[in-house]
């Protein structure tokens, strides 16, 4: 399944997805942009100094995930917590 769900555009944000049923090695989820082309498409968090929240991207329980056609990006300084995908 190819679901394109994000608009070309910078975003701050976080998202979380949760197990996805039907979901498998043969039935995957592709989450790609619209603009199909990662330059234009823009996510990303600030460094933050707590470990609470500080992701991009979290897959909680989320498995057989692509994606697309995005560009992920850690902004800030703060070193000890720097994730930009959790799982």
């Amino acid at each position: 399944m190819v679901i394109p769900a994000i608009s070309g555009a910078s975003t701050q944000n976080t998202i979380r997805f949760n197990a996805i049923e039907g979901a498998s090695q043969t039935n995957s989820i592709t989450i790609q942009s619209n603009a199909l082309d990662s330059s234009k498409v823009r996510l990303y968090y600030p460094s933050v100094t707590i470990s609470g929240n500080n992701y991009i991207l979290w897959l909680e329980g989320a498995d057989y995930i692509h994606l697309c056609h995005s560009t992920f990006e850690r902004t800030g300084e703060l070193a000890p917590f720097e994730k930009l995908i959790s799982t």
